[in-house]
C-alpha cells in the first residue's frame, strides 16, 4: 500500500472525521459507496494527485454554520468549477473525494482530486489564489449580507425618522399660527430630536469602525499564525527527509501543515478585501450625512426668519450643524482607512 492508498484511508477515517457510517468519505454523490474501490482508483492513477485541505476556525465554523456537514458539501459542489479551473482540469475530467473533520479549535476538510487524463492539471500561485478568493468570497458572503442589510435597514429608518421630524419642523415654522413663543418652543424641540438623531449615526460610525479594527486585528493575527506554522512545516518536512521511509507519514502531516499555512494566509489577505467592501459602505453614509446638512441648511434659513427667539433657535442650529461636522469629519476619516 503506497502513500496515496494510505492518504485517502487515513482521511477517510482519522480521529474526528465525521462519519457517513463505516466511514467519511463523500464525493459530488454524497456518500462514497465503496471505500476501497475509492482507494484502489486513487493508486491506479498514475498523474498527479493533489490533496488540498479547506479550514475555518472554530468560532467561524459555528458562527457561519460550518459545522454542518451538509453546509461542507454544498460549499464544494457549488465550488468545484472554479476549483477544476485553478489546477487547470477540465471539469469534465476532473475525480474528487473529500472528508470533514473536527479538531478543538478549528473545523476543516481533506479533498483528494485528480484528472483521468494522468498528463492534465498544473496547481500554479495564481491557481492557488483564485481558488481560495472563490472559496472565501461563498463562505463568508452570507456574513457580509447580513451586516450590510442590518446597516441598510437601520440607516433607512434613522433617514425616515429625520425627514419626518424635519417636515414636522417645517410645517410648523410655515403655519405661522402660534405665537413665537411657542413657535420657539417647537423648534427646539424638534431640533432636539434631529441632534438625536446624528447622535445615533454617530454611534453607526463607531460600530463600523469597530468592525474595521477587528478585521485588521484579525488579519495581524493569522499572518503571525501562517508565519509560525509555516516555520513549522519547513521544520517537519527536514525530519521527515531525514527519516527517510519512516518518515513518510510524518510528510504528510507536514504536507497538512503547510496547506493550513497557506490558507490562512490567503484568509488575511481576503479579510483586506471586506474591509474595502466596508470602506465603500462607509462612502455611502458619507454621502447621506451630506444629505442631512443640505436639510439642516434649509432649517437654518426658515429659522432666521422668525422674529422671536432668535439666539436660542440659533444656538439648537449651530449644535446640529456640529454634530453634523463630526459625523462628516468621522466618514471621511473611516473611508480613508
Amino acid at each position: 500500500m503506497d502513500g496515496r492508498e494510505n492518504y485517502l484511508d487515513y482521511v477517510a477515517n482519522r480521529p474526528g472525521v465525521k462519519a457517513l457510517g463505516e466511514h467519511g468519505l463523500w464525493d459530488a454523490h454524497g456518500k462514497v459507496p465503496s471505500l476501497e474501490n475509492a482507494v484502489a482508483e486513487v493508486a491506479r492513477h498514475t498523474g498527479n494527485v493533489w490533496t488540498p485541505v479547506i479550514s475555518l476556525s472554530r468560532e467561524n465554523a459555528e458562527r457561519l454554520g460550518y459545522t454542518d456537514l451538509k453546509n461542507w458539501q454544498d460549499l464544494i459542489n457549488a465550488s468545484i468549477t472554479d476549483i477544476a479551473k485553478g489546477y487547470k482540469i477540465h471539469p469534465d475530467r476532473l475525480r474528487w473525494y473529500a472528508a470533514m473533520h473536527e479538531k478543538e479549535k478549528h473545523i476543516h476538510v481533506h479533498m483528494v482530486l485528480f484528472s483521468t487524463d494522468p498528463k492534465e492539471g498544473y496547481l500554479s500561485r495564481q491557481g492557488i489564489r483564485s481558488i481560495k478568493s472563490v472559496l472565501v468570497s461563498t463562505i463568508y458572503r452570507n456574513d457580509r449580507l447580513h451586516i450590510y442589510e442590518q446597516k441598510d435597514e437601520q440607516r433607512g429608518l434613522l433617514l425616515q425618522e429625520a425627514e419626518a421630524r424635519m417636515t414636522t419642523l417645517i410645517g410648523q415654522m410655515a403655519a405661522g399660527n402660534s405665537s413665537n413663543a411657542s413657535e420657539s418652543t417647537a423648534i427646539t424641540d424638534a431640533m432636539t430630536g434631529v441632534t438625536g438623531f446624528c447622535q445615533e449615526m454617530r454611534q453607526s460610525f463607531e460600530v463600523i469602525t469597530e468592525l474595521l479594527d477587528k478585521l485588521e486585528n484579525n488579519n495581524n493575527d493569522i499572518t503571525k499564525i501562517a508565519n509560525q506554522t509555516n516555520l513549522l512545516s519547513l521544520n517537519a518536512s527536514i525530519e521527515a527527509a531525514r527519516a527517510g521511509a519512516a518518515g513518510r507519514g510524518f510528510a504528510v502531516v507536514a504536507g497538512e501543515i503547510k496547506n493550513l499555512s497557506e490558507n490562512s494566509r490567503t484568509t488575511a489577505n481576503d479579510s483586506n478585501d471586506n474591509k474595502n467592501e466596508i470602506s465603500q459602505a462607509i462612502g455611502k453614509l458619507l454621502e447621506e450625512s451630506d444629505h442631512l446638512a443640505e436639510i439642516i441648511r434649509d432649517v437654518d434659513e426658515r429659522m432666521t426668519n422668525l422674529a422671536a427667539s432668535t439666539e436660542e433657535i440659533a444656538a439648537s442650529t449651530d449644535s446640529v450643524k456640529e454634530i453634523s461636522s463630526d459625523l462628516k469629519d468621522k466618514a471621511a476619516e473611516l473611508k480613508s482607512m
